[in-house]
């Protein structure tokens, strides 16, 4: 006979917006959050705060912090339960700006005019990128295919991205 402690089957997961070099908008409540196993104690520390709680019979959790002020140097998001370490690095307080919905934010800069010359200034550290891609991105008269269909739903609409620190290489995708 076999015995597992169930304390090693928990699962703990940040939503998917929580990724290295992200930006949360200054000057406004920071909201953290994501899913676990129902009942599982939970310690969520960003910077030099740290909140303790449970996730909830839903599986969900979320944990706010106090505003903060515009930063150039990153921070760190460590959500932690007995056995189990999330860790998000180099996490910056500013401006966010959600672009959407024009077909001009879907023009690279690698197709830019002035592209050769703009690379030149393309490493810019506090400049952050978030494409969360969404099933259906470029699909011009053509029907979804079933694979497309069944990402239909609020889990699986958009792709798994990551934020992205403006460099050579992440500057040619950035609109």
């Amino acid at each position: 006979l076999l015995c597992f402690h169930l304390q090693g089957y928990a699962q703990l997961e940040l939503a998917p917006v929580f990724t290295d070099h992200m930006v949360l908008q200054r000057e406004r409540p920071v909201c953290i959050w994501g899913r676990g196993t129902p009942g599982l104690k939970l310690q969520v520390k960003f910077g030099k705060i740290s909140r303790t709680g449970f996730v909830l019979k839903d599986s969900t959790w979320k944990f706010y912090f106090p505003s903060q002020k515009a930063n150039a140097v990153g921070q760190q998001l460590t959500v932690s339960s007995p056995g189990i370490n999330l860790t998000i690095n180099d996490i910056l307080m500013g401006d966010l700006w959600f672009c959407i919905g024009q077909s001009n934010m879907e023009f690279p800069m690698v197709r830019e005019m002035y592209y050769k010359q703009e690379i030149k200034e393309s490493v810019q550290p506090l400049l952050r990128f978030y494409d969360p891609g969404y099933i259906g991105k470029n699909v011009f008269k053509a029907s979804y295919t079933d694979s497309m269909i069944k990402r239909l739903n609020l889990n699986d609409l958009f792709s798994k991205v990551a934020w992205q620190v403006s460099d050579s290489f992440s500057f040619k995708a950035m609109s």
